[in-house]
């Protein structure tokens, strides 16, 4: 019973309003499609471990893209290393399951792809697939999804996996709004491209959702630089800094302050009185909210409003033209199952999905002989 989990990297339900995709809207009516939600940071690399994992950021150990521990060192969230839990592939993997991981960037491959028996990036590519397909477009364009999808309809013959995970890149969703036209027909060409990796599969079940949505925003602020101004001295992070720096610039809709805990109520209050700042957390109130590890992010969190970002400079304010992600404005994702592996799902969240097939895992033997490659 082969099992497909695909996570649209910033996929708002929007896009796919907009979007032509009779694939979806018949999987959703014989199976169910909802509007859920993300984990908070609504952030890449938060959610595809909370995918994967079925767990919240607390207990998976992933609570932003980039983090500055109680040790002061600074790191990219991208080792699996810093991950807490088992994830779906090495459930799979210790039932005697064949996996592949597949990602549009190469940092989540890293992430996705420990237990996997098959596993590489738009952005490093096996021989045989662009052997097969042609070689990849960059990864900053809008064709890299849809490489990735053939690729997927690839690796599901001649590897058959019984477990697939496909996660996307978000350079489209920073890029244009989900009524652009280009918009529009890359997402109904990557329906059709989902509705050909699953024909033909005897008892294929899919999964389709995403890490977090998109909204424009038209003002920045760098926190530094406002309680600077007020002679206070913190570390701002932007929950979604990482390399890809071109999407988005590393601005979030959400930060996390550091600054000595003496300090935090004046700085709070610097903070809530600046415009576009829509709620301003201690460590502890974000932690119980959001299901955070409050090791890892900071005295306070700062929630922007639909419009505004955070990020670095000298300056308090600057107006920016960016799509970005971050808040809890976008936390709404699709959430559709089909297939017999999801009868009786009846998740809300995105992790969800993740939650029931670990708990069907539990139910496979972990001693079973592992399947062999399939002749090549």
């Amino acid at each position: 019973m082969p099992t497909i989990v695909i996570c649209f990297d910033g996929m708002a339900p929007e896009y796919l309003v907009h979007a032509d995709t009779p694939v979806f809207d018949r999987l959703g009516r014989e199976g169910r499609w909802i509007t859920g939600h993300c984990q908070m940071p609504s952030v890449t690399n938060v959610n595809n471990v909370s995918i994967l994992s079925g767990a919240k950021p607390v207990a998976h150990g992933i609570n932003a893209n980039f983090a500055i521990g109680s040790d002061g060192v600074e790191v990219y969230m991208e080792s699996p290393d810093a991950i807490r839990v088992p994830l779906l592939q090495q459930r799979a993997a210790d039932a005697g399951q064949r996996v592949a991981a597949i990602s549009s960037k190469a940092k989540l491959a890293a992430i996705i792809g420990q237990h996997a028996d098959v596993t590489f990036s738009v952005e490093h590519p096996l021989a045989w697939v662009v052997e097969s397909i042609g070689a990849p477009p960059p990864i900053y364009s809008f064709e890299a999804n849809l490489w990735l999808l053939r690729a997927a309809r690839l690796v599901m013959e001649r590897e058959r996996p019984d477990f697939l995970y496909v996660t996307t890149t978000d350079y489209l969703g920073h890029m244009l709004p989900p009524e652009a036209d280009e918009a529009r027909a890359t997402f109904t060409e990557s329906d059709r491209l989902v509705g050909a990796l699953i024909e033909g599969i005897d008892d294929v079940s899919i999964a389709i959702t995403a890490d977090h949505g998109m909204n424009a925003k038209r003002r920045c602020l760098s926190p530094e630089a406002i309680l600077a101004a007020h002679g206070i001295e913190a570390v701002s992070v932007s929950t979604l800094q990482d390399r890809y720096t071109r999407h988005h610039g590393n601005m979030s809709g959400s930060a996390y302050i550091h600054l000595d805990r003496s300090i935090r109520e004046r700085a709070a209050e610097v903070l809530r009185a600046s415009a576009g700042i829509e709620r301003v957390l201690t460590r502890e109130e974000a932690a119980g909210e959001f299901a955070l590890d409050p090791a890892l992010i900071g005295e306070l969190v700062l929630l922007g409003d639909i419009e505004t970002a955070f990020g670095g400079g000298d300056e308090p304010e600057c107006a920016v033209e960016i799509r970005s992600h971050g808040s809890l404005h976008e936390a709404r994702v699709p959430v559709i199952t089909w297939g017999p592996r999801f009868e009786g799902f009846d998740g809300t969240e995105n992790r969800s999905i993740g939650a029931w097939l670990h708990r069907q895992y539990d139910g496979l033997a972990a001693v079973s002989a592992p399947r062999e490659a399939p002749a090549v």
